[in-house]
């Protein structure tokens, strides 16, 4: 509500990932048994609400690891967006899973981003087991039913698919040129312990300059602790530079059966242009 009602001083986002079997490619509205047999091209989406602002999807198809770098690429994404506008503070509520968003390389990011002072105050919120269903979902849920009634034989159409489900119109974004954070983090990280189990962080310049992290275990609980672990600060320095891009993987997918699958399945795409979007797909991954 703070973010609706006063976005000039808080701007609060929600960030999670969607069911990756209802977005393969191709997309077809009927499961007949040729269309079961094919090999399908998984893709996954990143959603992102700005509360008042705006809704964006972000879109690979695994090419990159799935962790923090691309959480943080989505929300670096989003914030680049909202550059012109940034309060001095942010909420940020994502789902509770260690290997993408509960860790020490996303706190870090986020006291990096106080200690540069592009927020004065950041307040990172996970959701209780059982209870994680929030609005993020029902921008899914749209998305869902839209792809029940629209076949998809591309990635660009399940991206027009996708701003086409719910109002206001969200954007989607094609993921690329992802940035390895946290091996730029690394070495200026401290070791963290004991951060799986608070759902509530809260980070803030100290009086040093450094960002201190302070936490709770419940939204509903008055008092925050401070310092996660033996060490008072989790970044030790800013780091040096700027983060390299991560390369570009295909392991996940195996290009001769895809190929040879969507080859059979070519005569069934309406559109020139969809058959071209595949031709320049497989060009691509081919030189990677």
């Amino acid at each position: 509500m703070k973010g609706r009602t006063e976005p000039d001083k808080y701007l609060s986002i929600i960030l999670d990932g969607m069911d990756q079997k209802k977005t393969e490619l191709p997309h077809y509205l009927y499961l007949s048994s040729f269309v079961s047999s094919l090999w399908k091209l998984k893709t996954h989406l990143v959603g992102v609400i700005v509360h008042g602002i705006g809704n964006y999807g972000f879109f690979d198809y695994y090419q990159y690891p799935h962790g923090s770098n691309l959480t943080i690429h989505c929300l670096l994404s989003t914030l680049y967006m909202q550059k012109d506008s940034l309060p001095d503070t942010l909420y940020l509520q994502m789902d509770n899973c260690a290997r993408e968003n509960k860790n020490r390389y996303i706190l870090g990011f986020l006291c990096l981003l106080v200690e540069k002072d592009i927020f004065k105050k950041v307040k990172l919120s996970f959701l209780m087991v059982g209870h994680t269903h929030e609005d993020i979902d029902q921008m899914f849920s749209r998305f869902s039913v839209r792809l029940r009634r629209t076949p998809a034989m591309t990635l660009d159409k399940l991206m027009s698919i996708f701003e086409k489900c719910t109002t206001p119109k969200p954007l989607s974004v094609e993921c690329d040129n992802v940035y390895n954070v946290t091996e730029w983090l690394q070495e200026y990280l401290n070791p963290i312990s004991g951060q799986s189990r608070p759902h509530v962080f809260r980070i803030t310049k100290g009086e040093t300059g450094k960002a201190e992290i302070c936490w709770k275990n419940w939204t509903t609980d008055k008092e925050y602790n401070k310092s996660i672990g033996d060490l008072p600060h989790l970044l030790k320095a800013i780091p040096d530079g700027s983060p390299n891009c991560l390369q570009e993987s295909f392991e996940k997918i195996d290009v001769e059966v895809l190929k040879r699958d969507i080859e059979k399945a070519a005569p069934f795409f309406p559109k020139p242009e969809e058959r071209q979007w595949w031709t320049s797909f497989f060009e691509k991954i081919g030189t990677i």
